[in-house]
């Protein structure tokens, strides 16, 4: 039973994390309209982003989110198989 869950767990979380690489453009893009709202409703912290700042930060964290999505799903993929191979 606990070996079901461990790679339940690990499964979900490669699906997880492949999802979040699918839907990162989306993520980043909420993200960033989340921080230039707060930068311009805090101007004595930062100046609000120029159109060319939300652009670049945009892209950015989509790089960021896919890597980072691509690195725990090659993880979990991981932990998954060596669970697999244990049996």
């Amino acid at each position: 039973m606990r070996k079901i869950v461990f790679e339940l767990v690990w499964g979900c979380g490669a699906v997880f994390w492949v999802a979040v690489c699918w839907r990162a453009r989306a993520l980043s893009a909420r993200y960033n309209g989340w921080t230039a709202r707060l930068r311009t409703r805090f101007p004595q912290w930062n100046p609000p982003p120029t159109p060319r700042m939300l652009e670049t930060n945009t892209r950015i964290m989509t790089w960021i989110v896919r890597l980072m999505g691509l690195w725990f799903a090659l993880l979990s993929a991981l932990a998954l198989a060596a669970g697999l191979a244990s049996r």
